[in-house]
């Protein structure tokens, strides 16, 4: 798809060859490929997205809940359980300039990456701030759930060792410095 092709207020994934995928309101698209392209990064593709995100790196859990923020017609999301990093990260992210003075931020998940505008930053923070009472609920009653499934799975001879569950129990083993 060429940039042009991009409605205004849409939003897209570019795939750059050697580089994190990333998803970028339309209007910052051409700044962001000649900001990569500065870098080497000349071989891409656009695709035309209304939903995308960020998560940290680990073993996916199937069934985890993702919380969505709706930003026009994208659909940012994030998996509850990394919610308060995202919005952590999000509060700490600077104001970046591309080579054309157009200011932005970015956000670093593991394999993707979140541009928005000042303007979309400021919606998604205030957005993310109205949700966090109600991600924390959901959060733990997640726990409790992993935690009961773990439990159901060590009751008979199979020993299931997870260290999410030993650290959400607070009995992680320090790490072996030798």
């Amino acid at each position: 798809m060429k940039i042009d092709n991009l409605a205004v207020g849409s939003w897209a994934l570019i795939l750059f060859k050697g580089y994190k995928t990333h998803f970028c309101p339309s209007e910052l698209v051409g700044d962001l490929i000649a900001d990569i392209g500065a870098r080497g990064g000349n071989a891409y593709e656009v695709r035309e997205t209304d939903n995308g995100g960020a998560d940290l790196p680990g073993i996916v859990a199937a069934d985890r809940r993702w919380e969505d923020i709706l930003i026009g017609g994208f659909k940012l999301g994030f998996p509850s359980q990394d919610f308060e990093y995202f919005m952590e990260e999000l509060e700490l992210s600077p104001v970046r300039k591309f080579a054309s003075g157009r200011e932005y931020h970015k956000v670093h998940g593991w394999i993707h990456c979140v541009v928005l505008t000042p303007e979309q930053r400021a919606f998604v923070l205030k957005t993310m701030a109205e949700m966090l009472p109600a991600v924390h609920q959901r959060v733990e009653e997640e726990n409790r759930r992993f935690l009961e499934a773990i439990d159901k799975a060590n009751e008979g001879k199979l020993r299931v060792m997870s260290w999410r569950a030993q650290a959400l129990r607070g009995t992680v083993p320090p790490k072996n410095r030798n």
